[in-house]
Formats: C-alpha cells, sequence, structure tokens
C-alpha cells in the first residue's frame, strides 16, 4: 500500500444562488468537520443576499505577525482558525485590518471606508478586493454574520 486516503461528498437539494464546490486537500488535523461544514453551508446561504451588513470574527481565530528583525511592518500576517479545518489564510494589511474591526460594533461600510482614508484609495476600489477576499472568509467560518 502506498498511501491511505479519506475524503467526503456533500450534498443537499434546494438551495438558492450559485453552487458551492470546493475540493481541498488538507494535511493538518481537522476537528469538529460535521459543524464546519454546517457553518460553510450557512454562510453560502446567506452570502445569496451579499455580505451581511455587519460581521463577526470567529472565537476560534487567531492573528500571527511575522516581522523580520528591526522592521516595524509585518512581512507576513495569517489568520489561523483554531477548530474546523485548521486554515491558515495569509492576509495583507488591508484584510487584516478589516478582520481586526469585526467586532460588530462598526457595520461592514463604515470598516471599509475607514480602511479606505487610511490606506488612502477610493472606497470602490478597496471594495472590489476585499469583498470576494470576504465572502471567502465567511465560506470558510472565519467571519460570521453579526446579529
Amino acid at each position: 500500500m502506498t498511501s491511505i486516503g479519506f475524503g467526503y461528498v456533500l450534498m443537499r437539494r434546494g438551495t438558492a444562488g450559485e453552487p458551492l464546490r470546493r475540493t481541498e486537500r488538507l494535511a493538518q488535523h481537522v476537528s469538529n468537520v460535521g459543524a464546519a461544514l454546517a457553518a460553510g453551508l450557512a454562510a453560502h446561504d446567506v452570502l445569496v443576499e451579499g455580505v451581511p451588513p455587519t460581521l463577526v470574527v470567529a472565537a476560534d481565530v487567531t492573528e500571527a505577525r511575522h516581522l523580520m528583525p528591526g522592521n516595524d511592518d509585518p512581512s507576513v500576517i495569517e489568520l489561523r482558525q483554531g477548530g474546523g479545518f485548521g486554515r491558515t489564510i495569509a492576509v495583507d494589511p488591508a484584510l487584516a485590518g478589516f478582520v481586526g474591526a469585526c467586532d460588530g460594533d462598526l457595520t461592514v461600510a463604515q470598516i471599509a471606508a475607514a480602511l479606505a482614508d487610511l490606506f488612502e484609495v477610493p472606497l470602490a476600489d478597496l471594495w472590489a478586493e476585499l469583498e470576494p477576499r470576504l465572502r471567502s472568509l465567511m465560506l470558510d467560518g472565519i467571519l460570521l454574520p453579526g446579529e
């Protein structure tokens, strides 16, 4: 025998929006896969209406910043998921700043506008870059709809 494999197919009927198809190869340990899959499907359903007005960071997510000695700015910023599929996602300063502000107090629009001012870029350009990445973070279970 040369390898051992495990996989799954999750299907459901009658959903709105675009089909959700995802294939991955995970080398790390996964935990509570059923809850992670359910959260991903729930996020998919929410995203049919667009990014929710408010977002919050999932409780199991941490941020890691790696700096070269003597530098003030990080060379790598990662979001790490403690549960579910245990994903580690490299992000840029704008996305890290957005996620860091997602505590449910500010709306998505307020956070995006503040970051556009901070980075001195047009809001439409910043949003065009952030919006698909926010959707992905929701499908991954890193960002959740706010109350």
